[in-house]
């Protein structure tokens, strides 16, 4: 099973900085910090399936930048019936 990562990020940011995410939105500006970070993360991970560094922020720290670099470290979907 694999989420959407944009949607779940969208929704984990609004509900930990209590700002709805533009394309632009730099975490750090909206109010994030460490410890939101690692919350943000920690909830991602477990959505997904797959851990997931909070370090990214630091690199990635714009909305639509770390969507996309979310998704391709997620797995791809896989066609119905496959196990790998």
């Amino acid at each position: 099973m694999t989420i959407d990562i944009r949607l779940a990020l969208a929704e984990q940011w609004e509900d930990l900085l209590f700002v709805t995410p533009e394309p632009d939105s730099d975490f750090f500006a909206d109010g994030g910090h460490s410890l939101l970070a690692a919350a943000l993360f920690a909830r991602l991970s477990e959505a997904s399936g797959t851990e997931l560094d909070p370090a990214l922020l630091f690199t990635t720290p714009t909305f639509a930048d770390l969507a996309d670099v979310l998704a391709g470290l997620l797995p791809a979907d896989r066609p119905a019936g496959t196990d790998r």
